[in-house]
């Protein structure tokens, strides 16, 4: 009988000690509404996505504290009445997905979307935690600091003139341009489609050359390209630049920059198209000055463009001390005990 109830005195001793051995101790506590602890396994890991991400010289100090922000600005915003609702979050994770098919100019999959969020953020719930914090973030920092937020400096003229000299060779350094106009015929993965669509491409360039039918009205008849036929075949303005090869391919890029202004020259094979080509405008390749526009088809000038970009850095300036601001202010109200140095 007393060993039994040895044995059962050591199981009641034994049991809690295997279970506080399994859970990894503390590096700090915080309360700010209620207590969280951020243990020691949770801060290693951080501190590796830190490092993952090129933070090499971090310091888990460094990533302790800033998980500390985290806590008390989460449960701040909350105690204070800002939240994002899982259907709002819905919304927002959607609209995201609009706002990167706008940009890339062509629809995406759900799933080609999901795969794109999980290759940047590990998985969808990550990026839509990232979503809600930031969303909450711009609701909550403006709130609280709206005098800090609302005073932001505006550039002067001299930080105007200064940022211009520091960057007028890299930036503002614009390369020979011409603008050309389109007659499309598509390409396709079938060999005896593109034998036909390359034999009508150059049929409608002969009738070009000879005369019997003008660059203008072949748009209107015969160009596949919806968006270019609405405005006579024009595309743009193109420099010669990896992005433009890339895009529309060398030999288009080579044989419209030889081109003379009016200058017709057929066929080209691009990697989408059969074309032929006329060059309607052209400029030459200089620096930028202020008072230039920052392309032929802009009505903004260098100096408004360069006004606008240090107004957006000095917001995003005010932005981040209110926050800091805010975070003091938070961890001053807070009980926070940091068990490590």
């Amino acid at each position: 009988m007393k060993k039994l109830i040895s044995i059962l005195v050591l199981s009641v001793f034994l049991v809690p000690a295997l279970f506080a051995a399994s859970i990894s101790s503390p590096a700090a506590t915080v309360k700010l509404t209620t207590n969280e602890v951020i243990t020691r396994d949770q801060l290693a890991s951080e501190v590796e996505k830190y490092k993952a991400a090129g933070y090499s010289n971090v310091t888990d100090s460094d990533v302790l504290e800033a998980m500390i922000n985290e806590i008390v600005f989460i449960q701040g915003a909350k105690r204070d009445g800002y939240y994002v609702d899982d259907r709002t979050l819905d919304s927002i994770y959607l609209s995201q997905k609009q706002n990167i098919e706008a940009q890339a100019g062509q629809s995406l999959t759900d799933k080609e979307f999901e795969d794109m969020v999980v290759s940047q953020y590990g998985s969808v719930d990550a990026y839509k935690d990232y979503l809600r914090e930031q969303s909450i973030m711009n609701q909550y920092v403006p709130a609280m600091k709206a005098d800090m937020v609302e005073n932001v400096a505006q550039p002067t003229d001299r930080d105007i003139t200064n940022w211009y000299r520091k960057n007028q060779t890299s930036i503002f350094s614009q390369g020979y341009m011409v603008r050309v106009s389109v007659i499309t015929f598509a390409r396709s993965s079938d060999e005896a489609v593109d034998k036909a669509s390359l034999a009508k491409a150059n049929e409608i360039y002969s009738k070009i050359e000879n005369g019997t039918l003008t660059f203008e009205k072949a748009v209107q008849q015969y160009s596949e390209d919806t968006s270019s036929k609405s405005k006579g075949g024009d595309v743009g303005w193109l420099v010669d630049s990896d992005v433009s090869r890339q895009a529309v391919g060398d030999e288009f890029v080579d044989t419209v920059m030889e081109l003379d202004v009016g200058e017709i020259k057929g066929v080209i094979t691009t990697p989408s198209d059969y074309v032929i080509a006329k060059v309607t405008a052209s400029e030459e390749a200089k620096i930028l000055s202020l008072d230039d526009y920052v392309s032929p088809d802009s009505n903004m000038t260098v100096r408004e463009y360069i006004r606008q970009g240090l107004l957006y850095q000095n917001s995003q300036y005010a932005f981040l001390n209110a926050y800091q601001s805010l975070i003091d202010d938070l961890k001053s109200q807070a009980k926070i005990n940091r068990l490590i140095k």
